[in-house]
Protein backbone atom coordinates (compact mmCIF):
# COMPACT_ATOMS: atom_id res chain seq x y z
CA UNK A 1 0.00 0.00 0.00
CA UNK A 2 1.14 3.39 -0.99
CA UNK A 3 1.35 6.23 1.48
CA UNK A 4 0.39 8.92 -0.55
CA UNK A 5 1.84 11.45 2.75
CA UNK A 6 5.43 11.17 2.11
CA UNK A 7 4.70 12.89 -1.22
CA UNK A 8 5.18 16.54 -1.45
CA UNK A 9 4.45 19.15 -3.76
CA UNK A 10 7.67 21.38 -4.07
CA UNK A 11 8.65 23.98 -6.72
CA UNK A 12 11.38 23.38 -9.24
CA UNK A 13 13.68 26.32 -9.18
CA UNK A 14 15.37 25.26 -12.42
CA UNK A 15 11.92 24.35 -15.01
CA UNK A 16 10.17 27.17 -12.88
CA UNK A 17 7.07 24.08 -12.73
CA UNK A 18 5.44 22.15 -9.99
CA UNK A 19 6.33 18.14 -9.51
CA UNK A 20 6.00 16.14 -6.71
CA UNK A 21 8.65 14.76 -4.67
CA UNK A 22 9.42 11.07 -4.15
CA UNK A 23 7.60 9.70 -7.74
CA UNK A 24 10.24 8.74 -10.12
CA UNK A 25 10.37 10.88 -13.63
CA UNK A 26 8.31 13.70 -12.51
CA UNK A 27 9.89 17.32 -13.10
CA UNK A 28 12.84 15.75 -15.32
CA UNK A 29 12.71 17.56 -18.48
CA UNK A 30 11.14 15.19 -21.87
CA UNK A 31 8.79 12.83 -21.64
CA UNK A 32 8.25 12.76 -17.90
CA UNK A 33 6.82 16.33 -18.13
CA UNK A 34 3.73 15.69 -20.06
CA UNK A 35 2.38 15.08 -16.68
CA UNK A 36 1.55 18.50 -16.73
CA UNK A 37 -0.69 18.86 -19.57
CA UNK A 38 -2.49 15.10 -18.35
CA UNK A 39 -6.51 15.96 -18.79
CA UNK A 40 -5.67 19.17 -20.91
CA UNK A 41 -6.79 19.66 -24.79
CA UNK A 42 -3.44 19.52 -26.81
CA UNK A 43 -2.46 19.70 -30.44
CA UNK A 44 0.15 17.81 -31.94
CA UNK A 45 2.05 18.46 -34.98
CA UNK A 46 2.64 14.80 -36.59
CA UNK A 47 6.13 14.47 -38.90
CA UNK A 48 3.60 14.21 -41.50
CA UNK A 49 1.84 17.60 -41.23
CA UNK A 50 -1.16 16.60 -40.06
CA UNK A 51 -3.02 18.19 -37.16
CA UNK A 52 -4.04 16.45 -34.11
CA UNK A 53 -6.57 18.05 -31.23
CA UNK A 54 -7.74 16.09 -28.19
CA UNK A 55 -7.47 15.85 -24.35
CA UNK A 56 -4.51 14.57 -23.35
CA UNK A 57 -5.54 10.97 -21.12
CA UNK A 58 -2.16 9.26 -20.90
CA UNK A 59 1.58 8.61 -22.27
CA UNK A 60 4.43 6.44 -21.92
CA UNK A 61 8.42 6.67 -21.26
CA UNK A 62 8.37 6.94 -25.51
CA UNK A 63 5.73 10.02 -25.64
CA UNK A 64 3.79 7.75 -27.62
CA UNK A 65 -0.06 9.65 -26.63
CA UNK A 66 -3.63 8.21 -25.67
CA UNK A 67 -5.77 11.33 -26.89
CA UNK A 68 -9.50 11.00 -25.95
CA UNK A 69 -12.37 13.39 -27.60
CA UNK A 70 -9.58 13.30 -30.78
CA UNK A 71 -10.33 15.68 -33.94
CA UNK A 72 -7.81 16.13 -37.76
CA UNK A 73 -8.13 19.24 -38.24
CA UNK A 74 -7.57 20.37 -41.81
CA UNK A 75 -6.61 23.81 -42.76
CA UNK A 76 -6.73 25.56 -46.31
CA UNK A 77 -6.35 28.65 -47.01
CA UNK A 78 -9.06 30.47 -45.03
CA UNK A 79 -11.27 27.66 -44.39
CA UNK A 80 -11.03 24.93 -41.96
CA UNK A 81 -12.76 21.58 -40.81
CA UNK A 82 -12.49 18.85 -38.23
CA UNK A 83 -13.06 15.52 -38.65
CA UNK A 84 -14.00 13.60 -35.41
CA UNK A 85 -11.58 10.69 -34.39
CA UNK A 86 -12.68 9.49 -30.82
CA UNK A 87 -9.81 7.98 -29.42
CA UNK A 88 -6.29 8.01 -30.49
CA UNK A 89 -3.15 6.91 -30.37
CA UNK A 90 -0.23 8.87 -31.73
CA UNK A 91 3.39 6.91 -31.36
CA UNK A 92 5.72 8.96 -29.87
CA UNK A 93 8.64 9.08 -33.38
CA UNK A 94 5.53 10.78 -34.80
CA UNK A 95 5.21 13.92 -32.64
CA UNK A 96 7.09 16.90 -33.99
CA UNK A 97 5.46 19.43 -32.01
CA UNK A 98 3.17 19.59 -29.14
CA UNK A 99 1.15 22.43 -26.91
CA UNK A 100 -1.56 22.90 -24.94
CA UNK A 101 -4.92 24.69 -26.74
CA UNK A 102 -5.32 28.11 -25.42
CA UNK A 103 -9.21 27.52 -25.81
CA UNK A 104 -9.83 31.43 -25.96
CA UNK A 105 -7.32 32.26 -28.41
CA UNK A 106 -8.48 29.01 -30.53
CA UNK A 107 -11.64 29.95 -30.55
CA UNK A 108 -10.66 33.70 -31.46
CA UNK A 109 -8.37 32.99 -34.65
CA UNK A 110 -11.14 30.25 -35.95
CA UNK A 111 -14.29 33.33 -36.23
CA UNK A 112 -11.92 34.64 -38.79
CA UNK A 113 -11.88 31.40 -40.89
CA UNK A 114 -15.05 29.98 -42.44
CA UNK A 115 -16.05 26.14 -41.91
CA UNK A 116 -16.07 24.04 -45.03
CA UNK A 117 -17.59 20.44 -45.41
CA UNK A 118 -15.93 17.51 -44.46
CA UNK A 119 -15.73 15.85 -47.98
CA UNK A 120 -15.05 18.95 -49.83
CA UNK A 121 -11.65 19.67 -47.79
CA UNK A 122 -10.58 16.24 -47.73
CA UNK A 123 -10.69 16.21 -51.80
CA UNK A 124 -8.92 18.94 -52.03
CA UNK A 125 -6.20 17.74 -49.15
CA UNK A 126 -5.60 14.24 -51.48
CA UNK A 127 -5.48 16.64 -54.67
CA UNK A 128 -2.51 18.18 -52.74
CA UNK A 129 -0.65 15.43 -51.50
CA UNK A 130 -1.13 13.40 -55.11
CA UNK A 131 0.47 16.87 -56.72
CA UNK A 132 2.68 16.76 -54.27
CA UNK A 133 3.64 13.41 -54.70
CA UNK A 134 3.75 13.36 -58.69
CA UNK A 135 6.34 16.32 -58.28
CA UNK A 136 8.50 14.09 -56.20
CA UNK A 137 8.21 11.18 -58.43
CA UNK A 138 9.68 13.60 -61.72
CA UNK A 139 12.89 14.24 -59.45
CA UNK A 140 15.65 12.23 -60.49
CA UNK A 141 16.40 9.71 -58.53
CA UNK A 142 20.27 10.16 -57.97
CA UNK A 143 21.75 13.31 -58.83
CA UNK A 144 25.08 12.82 -61.01
CA UNK A 145 28.29 14.82 -59.99
CA UNK A 146 31.07 15.78 -62.33
CA UNK A 147 34.21 16.11 -60.77
CA UNK A 148 37.71 17.09 -62.89
CA UNK A 149 40.46 15.90 -61.36
CA UNK A 150 42.63 18.50 -62.85
CA UNK A 151 40.63 20.87 -60.69
CA UNK A 152 42.20 19.97 -57.30
CA UNK A 153 45.86 20.59 -58.68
Amino acid sequence: MNDLTKWSLSQDTNLQSPWIEGIPGCGIPGAASLVEHIDRQILVLQRDGRYIVGYLRSYDQYANLVLENTFERFILDDTYCDEPLGIFIIRGENVALLGEVDEEKENQWLSQLRTASLEETKRIVREKRQATKAHLHDQPERVEWTFYDDAFF
